[in-house]
Order: C-alpha cells, then structure tokens, then sequence
C-alpha cells in the first residue's frame, strides 16, 4: 500500500490534442484557405484519427485531434509520432508569414502543483511591476524543479517575451538619407548565428563561425550603418536609443488576486507517490525564496496533493465504517466467532487487491478505491456461505478435516458460479472505450479482482482458519445471540413457506419477481439523468470571452469588473486568471485551447468549503451576467468524466459562411429562450471588424511599388521593423525597431 502511487483522479489516455498555426495578420477565410486545410488534408491520412475539428480565426489555425476511442495506450505514442512527422510535411506547403505549427502535446491536462510569482512591494512604495524580472525568475524555478525524479512536464503562464527595442529619432534618420527599413536590414545582416562551414584540413576538421552575435545593448548600439563623408561611421547608437525589456503588448498576461504575475506549474508523472514528490517541491522551494530579492514573492496556489489525501483519507473513512456496519451485522446474524472469521476476509482481500493493483500499474484514485467500497458488501458474501456450510457439517458430528473437505467439494463450483457472474455485470464497465473506460475502469476491475480474491479466500484460508480456532464449541449446545447469531423459528418457517408457494407455483413466482424492478424501470424515467455529477469542492472555474475585436487591455479591464464583482462574496478567497493564453488546468478534465485569444480571459477560484462553492454559484452567475452584459462569462463547477465543451453542441455544415452565421444566430435564439439554459455561443462569427486598404494598382506602378511591397510597408509601419530572430540560445533576443518613439502596435 505504501508504494502504490497515489493521485486524485484517475488519468486519461492522451487521445485529445491540438494543432495551432499562427498567422499573423490573416483573416479567418485565408487562414482556413491557406492553413487550415492543408493541416486537415495532412492529418487526414492517419488512419486512427477519430475525428478532425478546426477552428479558423483571425491570424490562428487550431485543429482539435481525437484518436480513435479503439487506439490501446501502448500504440498512442507511435500514432501521435505519425502527427508530428505530418506536420513537419505540411509546414513547406504554407504560405510566407506563417509561423511553424505546433503540437500541445498536452499528455496531461491538470497541472499538480502550481507556484506564482507576484511583485510586491511594502505598504507606501509604489512601483509598477518589472514583469521581465519575473519571467526570469520563474524561468529560473523552471530550471530548478524540471530535473527532479517524478517530474513529467513543467510550463509557464503569463511569461513576458524580452526584446531588445531601437527607437529611432526620425528627424536624425531623415538626415542621414536613410529608412527604418534600412536600419532594419543592418540589424538582421549583423545578427550572424548561423555556422560559417566547416574547414577541413589534414589532422582536423573544424567549424567556422562569424562573430558578431546581438548580446547586449551596447553590441546594437555599435553596429554601422554607412561611412560619412568624413570618414567614421554612422552607428545604430548616434540615431536612435536601444533598450532591453518586455514586449508590449505582451502576448498574454497571468493575474494573481489581481496582480500581473506569473505562474509556473509543474505535472507529475503517473507512476509517482504525490505527496512524496510534493515534498521535494516544497524544499526546492523554500530554497528559491531564500534567493529572491525584496519585493518578490512566490507562493503556492495550488496543491493537488490536498485534494487527493483529503479524497483517499474519505473514501478509506468509507471502508473502515463499512467494514464495521458489516461486522456488526454479522455478529447479530451469526455469533461472534463466526462474524470474526467472516470478517478476516474484508483486510486479506483488501491486500489482495492492493498486490493486483500494484501488477497492474493501477494507482490509488477515486475510482480505484470506489471499486473497493462497492465491494465490501460483494466479497464477504463467499465467506459467510463457507462458514454457514462447514457449521453445518461440524453440527451433524464431523469431524474438523471432514468438514472443510466438504465445504470445499460442496462449494466451489456454485461459489465460482456465482463469482463468475457477478463480476460479469462489471464487465461493461471495464470494457467501455474511450475516456468513460480509462476513467470508471478501474472502479470495475477493482470489483472483480475482489470478487475472486474473496472466493480463494473462501475456499483456502477462511475454512482453514474455522477449522484451527475450532473448539468443538458446535457440538455443544448453546444458546444466545453472541453464540449463534438471530434465530426467529416463526419468522424462519414462514419463510420456508413462502418458498414452498414459489415452488409450486413457478408462473406467479416469476410474475412475482419482476414486479419491482419493472416498477423501478418505470420509476427511472422521472429520476433527473446525470451520469458524471459536478466535483464537491472549494473550487471552481471560470471563463470570461469578449467580441472578437476586443483588446487584451480590454479583456484586462473586463475581469477587473468580474473581480469587483465577487468581491462582494466573502466565501470567495482568492482568484486566478491568465488572459490570451490557455489557462492551467486544476481538474483532470478541463481541456481549453485559446491561445492567441486576446478576447479570452479564464482561471479557477478559491473558495471557503465546498458547501460554500454550492450555494454562491447561482447567484455569482447571475451577478457577473448582469455587471457584465457585453461579455459571455461563465462561472461553473468542475464536473467529472470525459472533456467536452458544452453539455449540448450543435453542428451546422455548409459552404456559404453567411448563411452558417445567419442559421446559428437563429439557432442562438432559439435556445436563449429555453428555460434553464445559461448562454450560447457560435463558433463562426462575422463581427471581425477589418481596415481594407485598397490601393490604386495604376498609381503604385508609376511609383514603381507592387501590391505585396504595400503590404510590408503597411506591416512595417503598424507593427515596427523586426532586425533579429530568435533561436535557441537564451540570450539571443528579437530586436525591433521603432520610429519616433511611438508604440504603433495597437
């Protein structure tokens, strides 16, 4: 029990993933036309691919994966190779400006242990918070907790991206005849990463490289531009100034309880202890904060490792008191040496499935222990048959050997019957496919391993334990309920006549017999059908979606509101949002994919209890419906099983995007309408606002321009020259070049 791992819910088999594509400045038409489609037709090669659904939106290609539910696990990862070498192929087919497609590769969805990094400063002292000081640190604890045994992925939220910024004075550029194209180019031909060749002489071969690499302020400061008329040259630094921070408008931002922060989490692997990786989390922890200046924090905001002790400690609360009502029930039913022996049962087949776990690379979960309770009242039904049985043979003058020889002849084929068919009924639990079978499977198979550990026991150790603490108390006669159980002699012959009737009457008998459970089948339909119930806990999530044409900084501004607005609720403690990125998981279930969304804001909350996440949601919903009437928010309990998006999804298929826009808002208003339903959203919306810039072709030819050369120069000038490039080597930043000063970005 001890080595088994141990961790909240049971984990899903990596069958969901995504495929994004960024392309900047495309619409969502040459986004599906030029990305989209390629990646699908790609994909679409795959065989085990189940199911290809991609959303095309302004600048961003996503395209959702779902394998084939029929997929075993062993065969997932050569599968999901097949889909990188996929994309590797299609990335040659995409259009200039494209930017490389990933994979998520999200194998798990809920991250274990969450630290959060937050500027804070002493009462009195104001200071904006320097968020590229942060992203460092946090890159530094990254580094720090990804080589420890157990870990299985780490990731950042709200990470700022470093540039080095060359702010151009235009009246000095304008000077000296030359362009911020020009500058530009000077930067990017001096930023020189690549490999040289190679010289190879008699003895040695050796790699030539170019010096020269964008490290530093003063390195861009330096580069030349041109030679003056009068000898020296003119550099970056005597036209412009260069600096080094974050970029703005950052790409996405993490909000802790309100402040710009940054978040680091970290998975761990399925076949680890979690309360004992945890532990070496924590010390390599309070190392880290030993090295942190002041004004920096770091704190821990999520911990699963509380959720699934204080669920294994409920569920194993479960089965204590469920092997003492069985207990007690025993000893009124049979005396208390006969319930003593019954009950040996209950904690050798516990151990017995607990080995079986262990064989089966099974951890300790909700599902797994589940499986237990339910058996409880199952597997010392075998038992108490074995020990009724040997008290008979023992009270008609057998002797001990005798007894359990004939126990066991008598049994063992009605014992396995019955074992046999009742692990049966578990069976389609543990056959189930999909995410339903890798979810509730183990509770099935928990079921039936106990079973038929029960029934070993019954006809092995359990007899023989009878015949060892045999006394020859049987032959004696006595009486009592401690000695041999409840005995009602009325009671037992009314019984016995009852059964004669059943006997002799076999129609009316059977009629009999399936009177309840038709009324029960009858009764079902009434009964509300939820097969996976919300998650009692002092959690729960939220998500925040603006227009398509919203801001980051508006998107900012709109959670600031939703936070105002739960401040009004005491039984909420603490709240965590990352804008314009996926936000980290907390719940096993929650699969999101909005990067690039600069109108999405999500996270999770903190509550009190888990009573108290009950009864404030209903009313924070309709509160942040209300103070937010221009956004779609949702405040909603984690629930369990599969991953889906919404309860109810609609799919409409056609060529023409208008009419699909104008039949889904019909749709919409249709549903609004419908009692109980909250909010609807369409995928496909035509409220995209675009500038079209239409140039007259016959004017831009005198002036010797061609339409794509328009298009750059519109690019330069709204989003500023970019002189560098990113490549592996942390230090090595982009660099971008800006003219007068002025953030045109926006």
């Amino acid at each position: 029990i001890m080595t088994l791992p141990r961790q909240e819910d049971p984990g899903l088999v990596h069958r969901f993933d995504s495929v994004n594509t960024a392309f900047p400045g495309a619409s969502a038409e040459r986004v599906d036309a030029l990305v989209t489609e390629k990646i699908e037709a790609a994909l679409s090669e795959i065989d085990e691919i189940k199911q290809l659904i991609s959303t095309s939106r302004t600048g961003m290609s996503s395209v959702a994966i779902q394998i084939e539910d029929a997929i075993p696990e062993k065969d997932m990862a050569n599968i999901w190779s097949q889909v990188r070498d996929k994309i590797r192929d299609v990335e040659r087919e995409l259009p200039e400006g494209a930017e490389t497609p990933y994979l998520l590769d999200r194998k798990s969805a809920v991250f274990t242990y969450m630290v959060g990094l937050t500027w804070e400063m002493p009462d009195g002292v104001s200071a904006d918070p320097q968020i590229d000081i942060l992203g460092r640190l946090a890159k530094e604890f990254e580094r720090r907790i990804s080589p420890i045994s157990g870990t299985e992925e780490t990731d950042i939220f709200g990470e700022p991206e470093e540039e080095f910024i060359v702010t151009i004075d235009p009246d000095a550029l304008a000077s000296v005849g030359l362009t911020a194209k020009d500058v530009s180019d000077a930067i990017a031909r001096t930023d020189s990463k690549a490999p040289a060749g190679q010289l190879r002489a008699g003895r040695h071969d050796l790699i030539l490289e170019v010096g020269g690499e964008l490290e530093s302020e003063d390195r861009i400061r330096n580069i030349p531009l041109k030679q003056t008329e009068s000898g020296p040259f003119l550099r970056v630094g005597d036209i412009a100034e260069v600096s080094k921070g974050a970029r703005e408008p950052a790409h996405s931002i993490a909000l802790l309880k309100g402040k710009r922060g940054i978040i680091i989490g970290a998975k761990v692997s399925s076949n680890v202890r979690v309360d004992r990786w945890i532990e070496k989390l924590r010390l390599e922890l309070d190392n880290f904060k030993e090295i942190l200046p002041d004004g920096i924090r770091a704190e821990v905001i999520f911990n699963q490792d509380i959720y699934a002790t204080d669920r294994l400690s409920t569920l194993i609360g479960n089965i204590f008191l469920g092997a003492a009502i069985i207990i007690l029930i025993m000893i009124f039913m049979m005396g208390w040496r006969s319930a003593i022996l019954v009950a040996t049962a209950l904690p050798l087949t516990v151990l017995i499935v607990m080995a079986a776990f262990n064989f089966l690379d099974i951890p300790l979960h909700q599902m797994s222990i589940t499986g237990l309770i339910i058996a409880l009242g199952l597997l010392i039904d075998n038992a108490i048959v074995a020990i009724d049985k040997y008290r008979i043979f023992r009270k008609a003058g057998i002797d001990v050997a005798q007894s359990i020889s004939r126990m066991v002849r008598h049994l063992t084929i009605p014992l396995l019957a019955s074992t046999a068919t009742t692990s049966l009924t578990f069976m389609p639990i543990v056959l189930s496919p999909g995410p339903t079978g890798e979810f509730i499977g183990t509770l099935g198979l928990a079921v039936i391993i106990s079973l038929f550990a029960s029934l070993f026991l019954a006809l092995t150790i359990i007899p023989a334990l009878a015949g060892y603490f045999d006394r020859n108390e049987l032959l004696r006669e006595k009486s009592g309920i401690l000695q041999n159980g409840y005995n009602n002699i009325p009671l037992r012959e009314k019984y016995r006549t009852a059964l004669r009737w059943c006997m002799d009457h076999p129609k009316k008998a059977l009629l009999l017999s399936i009177t309840l459970p038709m009324l029960g089948f009858g009764v079902s339909t009434t009964l509300v059908q939820q097969f996976f119930p919300p998650v009692d806990r002092d959690q729960f999530q939220v998500q925040l979606t603006l227009p398509p044409a919203a801001s980051l900084a508006e998107t900012a501004r709109q959670v600031q509101k939703a936070r105002e607005i739960m401040a009004r609720y005491p039984e909420i403690k603490s709240d965590y949002w990352v804008l314009a990125e996926t936000p980290p998981a907390v719940f096993y279930n929650t699969f999101l994919n909005q990067a690039g969304m600069n109108n999405f804001a999500g996270g999770f909350i903190n509550t009190t209890s888990e009573q108290a996440t009950q009864d404030i949601l209903p009313r924070l919903q309709r509160d942040l419906m209300a103070g937010l009437p221009g956004a779609l928010i949702l405040a909603i309990p984690f629930e369990q099983g599969p991953p889906f998006e919404a309860p109810l999804e609609i799919f409409l298929y056609g060529q023409d995007l208008n009419i699909l826009s104008e039949k889904g808002e019909e749709i919409r208003a249709i549903l609004a309408e419908t009692k109980n339903i909250t909010y609807t959203r369409a995928k496909i919306s035509r409220s995209q606002p675009k500038l079209n810039f239409i140039p007259n072709e016959d004017a831009a030819e005198a002036a010797g321009l061609k339409l794509n050369q328009i298009a750059e120069q519109l690019n330069n000038a709204l989003e500023g020259h970019i002189g560098g490039s990113i490549l592996e080597d942390s230090e090595s930043l982009p660099v971008r070049v800006r003219v007068g000063g002025q953030d045109r970005s926006s």
